[in-house]
């Protein structure tokens, strides 16, 4: 084995379609995705691919909706006392 393919689908746009996310070497076992969006849900899954071309079956699909910040906050009041 030669590496890793992660492939993400963002299911909120209704795409459908698994897109490559990025080839990680053998070596990597973690990867954050900072290309996400707060509130869009979704879909990953992995691949393991060799030097000759080949690649494994995927791996199963993990479904996350990451957090998204609330809209809309307003600086707090100060108050004062006479």
């Amino acid at each position: 084995m030669t590496g890793f393919n992660v492939y993400r689908q963002d299911t909120t746009t209704g795409s459908g379609v698994y897109q490559l996310l990025i080839l990680l070497t053998a070596h990597d076992f973690t990867y954050t995705d900072t290309t996400v969006i707060g509130g869009h849900r979704y879909k990953y899954y992995v691949t393991a691919f060799n030097v000759l071309g080949g690649e494994s079956a995927p791996s199963i699909t993990l479904t996350v909706t990451p957090s998204q910040a609330p809209s809309g906050m307003a600086a707090p009041l100060e108050v004062t006392h006479s």
